[in-house]
């Protein structure tokens, strides 16, 4: 199979490219999950979490990698308020905002999540889409643990569960 350029012609372009990307991803590892857990139950859902929190750690240690360090949630919190991560980020959750508390609080709010809503078109119900849900912040949070060891993630509302907003505090 011959592979072939993509030419981006412009901002909304990229925009709706990423957004593509992000559904596709959500509905696939919705797929999955749901499969290998209707398989394999509890055993198959765990081997997914320890995967996934080794793909948070590598992140970690490619960033470190590049020499990408942060003394501070605060350095962590603008970093990916303003970098391309940033920017991906806030597509695929359009009203997200990232508040820096202090040097060692930031709180991540989220009130629309493009995940969440692939999940309901393929009709997975709250349980799964909590599943998920951990298994997507427990990459992230294996991730800021290779940065902030001593990092405590509060996952205080979900979306998921019924609140109308994803509300995670990060604290060191």
């Amino acid at each position: 199979m011959k592979s072939m350029d993509i030419k981006i012609k412009n901002d909304g372009e990229c925009k709706e490219l990423i957004l593509f990307i992000a559904s596709y991803d959500a509905a696939i590892l919705g797929f999955t999950v749901k499969a290998i857990m209707e398989k394999y139950g509890e055993e198959g859902y765990n081997i997914i979490k320890e995967a996934m929190f080794r793909k948070g750690k590598l992140d970690a240690s490619e960033l470190r990698e590049h020499g990408i360090t942060f003394k501070s949630f605060r350095e962590f919190g603008m970093f990916f308020g303003t970098s391309l991560n940033g920017i991906v980020n806030s597509i695929i959750s359009p009203k997200q905002k990232m508040e820096i508390v202090s040097e060692n609080e930031v709180v991540l709010t989220h009130t629309a999540c493009i995940r969440c809503s692939e999940w309901d078109k393929i009709g997975l119900p709250d349980e799964m889409k909590l599943r998920l849900c951990d298994l997507y912040f427990g990459s992230f949070e294996a991730y800021m643990r290779e940065i902030f060891p001593e990092i405590k993630v509060i996952k205080e509302k979900l979306i998921p569960r019924g609140n109308d907003v994803c509300r995670i505090v990060f604290k060191n």
